[in-house]
């Protein structure tokens, strides 16, 4: 799932996004009120955007082993069973290049969904972050605070 570097040509969610996110994660178990790591502060509007990313690269992931169980296990009744399809689904969007070894097996439909995982495996999340970022616009009044309990 977590690939390269920002610069490199690797799929899958940057390795920064996820350091961003672990680094949120630290800090919220510390009681920090804001992320941050090595005398350096990280913004909130950074770590909404690093989950924007992974929630969207796992909803792509979400949806293609969705297909992939559809045309493999109910439409061609291949019976390859749900990890191995999961496997290849999670390979295919990061291009990681893993497989279980049933990929030739797969229908045509299903080799057509591996392509297009790969795809959007491969642009995605950095057309995502670029989108994100290009969105954002001066906020010109801010709602009051909601007070919602989590847990």
């Amino acid at each position: 799932m977590v690939g390269g570097a920002a610069g490199s040509t690797t799929g899958g969610v940057k390795l920064a996004t996820v350091a961003i996110l672990f680094i949120a994660v630290v800090s919220t178990v510390r009681g920090q009120a804001e992320a941050q790591a090595f005398g350096r502060r990280i913004s909130q509007q950074l770590v909404f955007r690093g989950m924007a990313v992974i929630a969207l690269f796992m909803f792509a992931h979400f949806l293609l082993t969705l297909g992939l169980a559809i045309t493999e296990d109910v439409i061609a009744d291949h019976g390859f069973g749900f990890l191995p399809i999961m496997l290849e689904g999670m390979s295919s969007v990061a291009t990681a290049g893993v497989s279980t070894g049933i990929t030739p097996e797969l229908s045509s439909p299903g080799k057509l969904l591996l392509c297009i995982g790969m795809y959007v495996g491969r642009l995605g999340p950095l057309t995502a972050v670029y989108a994100l970022q290009r969105r954002q616009k001066p906020m010109k009044y801010r709602f009051p605070e909601a007070p919602v309990r989590i847990g």
